[in-house]
């Protein structure tokens, strides 16, 4: 019936809704990516960063790498 209802299962919601929960723990740089990992839900950081590769498209390290660029290029824009 999830399915149904939203077009996604209810598993890939919940993985989508732990990603997106990390990646905002993952703004902070004195955090950890397990702290981040593990205050979103995830028990493994296989299928952590497993998921977050899926839904993001690139890993946690390569999306927290890219954050000095995006808040440089916002400041520019602004």
């Amino acid at each position: 019936m999830f399915k149904k209802a939203t077009g996604i299962s209810f598993i890939d919601y919940l993985s989508r809704a732990r990603v997106e929960k990390s990646q905002t723990l993952l703004l902070n740089p004195n955090s950890r990516i397990s702290e981040a990992a593990f205050a979103s839900g995830f028990h493994s950081m296989t299928n952590f960063n497993r998921a977050f590769r899926r839904i993001v498209g690139r890993s946690p390290t390569q999306f927290r790498e890219l954050l000095p660029k995006l808040r440089r290029s916002g400041r520019n824009g602004q």
